[in-house]
């Protein structure tokens, strides 16, 4: 009886170290085969997903400077002997004569305001507004005296920062190449007038583009013709002195 007793002890004793590797082996299988257990239905494709883009379309905007020209240069280059300014003041000037005409006062200074527009998603236009009259010691100079010149140069460029430093470096300067088509550059005109069009992109939607608009008081063309429509000289008789109380204003809007 002992015997037996004792047996049945040692068999037990087996037993229970065979039952806890039997359920050790049954958790081990389960977490592997958990581990790789689908999260969904198995399939041998995902079929389409759908791929939804939702560019906000945004209000056209521009950037401008305003350079002060005093070389005289006859190409009206505002990028070469300059400087940036926060007005258009024009304080050097001379006596013209062209044939056929009376002598006049011609501005020598220019100022040009470069202008870069983006439409952000939409087509756009820019407009230059003259408000005001300018007057000084020799009472009002003619309104349309002053000339708005739009003009579009290829070789204009942007400014990419390649690098993320904040600085200009030389090789991250881009041309804007041809004006695009369908896009309208104006005709010059009469600076102090409200709603003067200076560009038109191109639509649906118009590509970001640098403009120039130069401000100057120009005398008679060389053949005494005049440098544009409605134009009006300011006679030499015209008392030297400053002349304030204009203002130009440029914006950009949605066509």
């Amino acid at each position: 009886m002992l015997k037996h007793k004792l047996v049945k002890k040692i068999f037990l004793k087996g037993g229970e170290e065979r039952l806890k590797r039997i359920i050790a082996l049954v958790i081990t299988a389960g977490l592997v085969s958990f581990a790789f257990a689908p999260v969904a239905n198995s399939a041998t494709t995902t079929g389409n997903i759908p791929v939804v883009v939702n560019i906000q379309p945004g209000t056209p905007d521009m950037s401008f400077e305003i350079h002060k020209m005093n070389d005289g240069n006859p190409d009206n280059d505002p990028w070469t002997n300059y400087t940036t300014a926060s007005n258009l003041t024009f304080d050097k000037w001379e006596i013209v004569q062209r044939p056929g005409k009376s002598a006049q006062w011609s501005s020598i200074t220019m100022n040009t305001v470069i202008v870069w527009a983006n439409g952000y998603g939409d087509d756009y236009q820019i407009y230059s507004d003259g408000t005001g009259a300018l007057t000084g010691p020799g009472g009002t100079l003619p309104s349309a005296s002053m000339i708005c010149d739009p003009i579009y140069a290829s070789q204009d460029k942007w400014w990419i920062d390649m690098d993320g430093d904040g600085v200009k470096d030389p090789n991250e300067f881009f041309e804007q190449g041809p004006q695009p088509s369908g896009s309208t550059l104006y005709a010059k005109g009469a600076a102090l007038t409200i709603g003067k069009l200076i560009y038109s992109s191109e639509s649906p939607v118009g590509s970001a583009r640098i403009l120039q608009i130069l401000y100057a008081f120009p005398p008679y063309n060389l053949d005494g013709s005049a440098p544009y429509t409605g134009y009006v000289p300011i006679p030499s008789t015209m008392a030297a002195g400053q002349y304030t109380g204009a203002n130009i204003t440029i914006r950009i809007v949605s066509q």
